[in-house]
């Protein structure tokens, strides 16, 4: 029962993470939790531990539990990491890559994924429904983990999942610029099936390290543009 209730504090925590109603530096009370789910604060702290042990949040002796706050340095580091290790299993795993039935995986993650950034331009730009951002980073995610799982190594694709953790909650926000990213990602993930597709390894290793390095820059500007806003917003409440 404790590890079932360690696990529902830790999905909560990690679920408002993901959709981006935790922002970074944001101070997490393990009661005030506790009591949003509905239970005691030990197997919230347990949760909590847990996602220290992944980056996700900070815990400061004697100050407090933080939402964790990556760097630009951070977003570089990450990406470099991630540039090396997915294209270590493109290269690894490209053979199996080709074959139809991971092709039409591939094709199929990569249409949907082109789908919902059609509904979100067809929508009002200034409600886009949450779920749809959160459709979409699943779905990138569901077309990395193609290329990992082709490799049959487990512990890689728990590396790339504990990396990818770290950045769990950028991105995850709308804004009105968001929808040219969104579309060059369709271009992007196009370009890597389309190499695959053709067994051209080097084009789509080449694809793959433009796809990653676009994220890297992505995230950066994320990360400035919500430091920006909040320098904003506490300059307008000493104004005000």
């Amino acid at each position: 029962m404790a590890a079932s209730l360690k696990q529902q504090a830790y999905d909560f925590i990690r679920n408002k993470l993901a959709d981006g109603r935790l922002d970074p530096g944001t101070r997490l009370s393990n009661r005030g939790i506790a009591r949003d789910i509905g239970i005691s604060f030990i197997p919230v702290r347990e949760a909590i531990a847990q996602l220290a042990s992944e980056g996700l949040v900070d815990h400061r002796p004697g100050i407090g539990t933080f939402v964790a706050s990556p760097t630009a340095d951070d977003f570089r580091e990450i990406f470099e990491l991630r540039i090396a290790i997915e294209t270590y299993a493109l290269r690894t795993a490209f053979d199996k890559l080709t074959h139809p039935i991971r092709l039409e995986q591939f094709q199929s993650a990569h249409q949907a994924f082109s789908n919902i950034v059609d509904r979100i331009a067809s929508s009002d730009m200034d409600n886009v429904p949450r779920y749809l951002t959160q459709q979409l980073a699943e779905l990138d995610h569901e077309f990395h983990t193609l290329i990992l799982n082709a490799t049959e190594n487990v512990r890689l694709k728990r590396v790339v999942d504990g990396i990818r953790a770290s950045v769990l909650n950028y991105g995850s926000k709308w804004s009105r610029d968001d929808l040219s990213r969104f579309r060059q990602t369709v271009a992007e993930h196009a370009a890597i099936v389309a190499a695959i597709e053709a067994n051209d390894l080097e084009h789509a290793l080449n694809s793959l390290t433009i796809h990653l390095d676009q994220g890297c820059r992505n995230l950066t500007d994320s990360h400035r543009k919500r430091i920006d806003h909040s320098l904003e917003s506490r300059f307008s409440e000493i104004h005000s």
